[in-house]
């Protein structure tokens, strides 16, 4: 099962799944694009490809999509890549995106974590990818409720990797950075100023994932230039990190 598979890294991961073989169950709110998305891997790759159109931040839809999981044949891997940002003041976000950041970017692959390792339990191998961001070790000013939930979701699954120690299941937090996607724009986030070399591609991401699962490192971070990130604005002055914040939030600075 991969959640927000209509688009981004979460496509990227069915595309290269698909490639190897596996039946997928995509999940995404979007659903001309996961049905087409599943119509095309079907035909290039002779898999079987559900589609399971849910909006996650809704609990009825959530509590679906956990039943789907629950009731899966030869359930051996989750990726649970749906999520969400809006930069800005956390003072000034509307009160209900602030909940839908803890609904989507937390509870959301928390419960289907959970229902996943119930679902697991046999001998053969499983695992789960929990896409976080490099955001989850960084307070950044006007990404309060992005950064405290990806914070949440590396926590979660740091603590679970060392439940799962000794047993046939892999978890991995995937903290991904700049990657080309309409993520970015969607949340807000200044990017027109920063130079190709930061940016990864979702294919990247997806590679060095996969490679550090069959290593069973618990924490990927894709690129080396992504480790330094954290400790560079840990660095910085509080009121000269608010600014570049500030400005980041903002297409115009202000």
């Amino acid at each position: 099962m991969v959640t927000g598979a209509s688009s981004g890294i979460g496509a990227a991961f069915a595309r290269r799944l698909a490639s190897e073989g596996f039946n997928l169950i995509l999940v995404a709110r979007r659903e001309p694009r996961l049905r087409s998305l599943a119509e095309q891997l079907e035909s290039q790759h002779r898999v079987s490809v559900g589609v399971h159109v849910a909006d996650l931040t809704d609990p009825e839809q959530l509590a679906e999509t956990e039943a789907q999981l629950l009731a899966s044949e030869h359930f051996v891997l989750l990726i649970n890549c749906a999520g969400m940002c809006r930069m800005g003041a956390f003072a000034r976000l509307d009160v209900d995106c602030v909940e839908s950041h803890v609904r989507l970017n937390a509870m959301a692959p928390a419960r289907l974590t959970h229902a996943a390792l119930r679902r697991f339990g046999g001998d053969g191998p499983a695992a789960i990818i929990n896409v976080s961001s490099i955001a989850a070790t960084m307070a950044t000013p006007h990404g309060a409720s992005y950064c405290a939930t990806k914070a949440m979701l590396s926590t979660l699954t740091a603590c679970i990797a060392g439940e799962c120690v000794g047993t046939n299941i892999r978890i991995q937090d995937l903290r991904a950075g700049l990657t080309r996607t309409d993520f970015p724009a969607q949340a807000g986030v200044r990017t027109h100023d920063l130079p190709d070399a930061a940016w990864a591609s979702p294919d990247e991401v997806v590679t060095a994932s996969l490679r550090a699962l069959t290593r069973n490192q618990v924490v990927c971070v894709p690129r080396v230039g992504d480790r330094l990130v954290p400790h560079m604005m840990r660095m910085l002055p509080r009121r000269l990190a608010n600014e570049l914040g500030r400005f980041t939030a903002s297409g115009d600075g202000t």
